[in-house]
């Protein structure tokens, strides 16, 4: 649906953090992951946050319901709503394989000439393993992205390898 590959609105009522912005405002290439247990407001933070930038921000919400194909038709829709030409050569008729695709993918957008940010919201309630995406989005993420990965948890043997990574900044509940 396309709600998942747009900034989430906020509700008029929502408690503001500004101050906790300068934990968010990392320069491109690098990867913010902001982890706290459902309703701490990671999302309403980072909304707020996309909100007052003037660069381009593509947020995508990941589900449970998400494999390869749903994932990836997500992602470059995600994508085309801020870069409409982009991923002219995606076909949801063709399998997705997921290391070919995320490959493509991070190499266009590798070659847009602004910086950006890339939200992603990880909405997930199971806890598949997630490792072997994130370290192959982590080599292949380009120069001109600044990555927001938003998560409940993480388990603790890839919470290890993360933090060790050069220009990942963690963001917990305490902050």
């Amino acid at each position: 649906t396309l709600s998942r590959t747009l900034i989430p609105t906020l509700p008029p009522n929502y408690l503001s953090r500004k101050h906790l912005f300068p934990l968010l405002d990392q320069a491109s290439p690098s990867t913010t992951v902001v982890i706290a247990p459902a309703g701490y407001g990671k999302t309403s933070l980072v909304a707020e946050f996309v909100a007052s930038l003037d660069i381009p921000v593509v947020w995508i919400t990941l589900n449970d319901s998400d494999d390869a194909k749903s994932f990836a038709a997500h992602f470059v829709q995600a994508i085309r709503n801020v870069f409409p030409e982009f991923g002219q050569w995606f076909s949801l008729d063709e399998e997705v394989v997921l290391k070919v695709f995320l490959a493509k993918t991070l190499q266009e957008i590798g070659q847009i000439p602004e910086k950006i940010v890339l939200v992603l919201d990880n909405n997930r309630v199971k806890h598949g393993d997630g490792a072997p995406f994130a370290e192959l989005y982590l080599n292949l993420v380009p120069a001109n992205v600044h990555t927001i990965a938003i998560r409940r948890d993480i388990p603790s043997q890839a919470f290890t390898h993360i933090k060790s990574l050069p220009h990942v900044n963690i963001f917990e509940k305490q902050e």
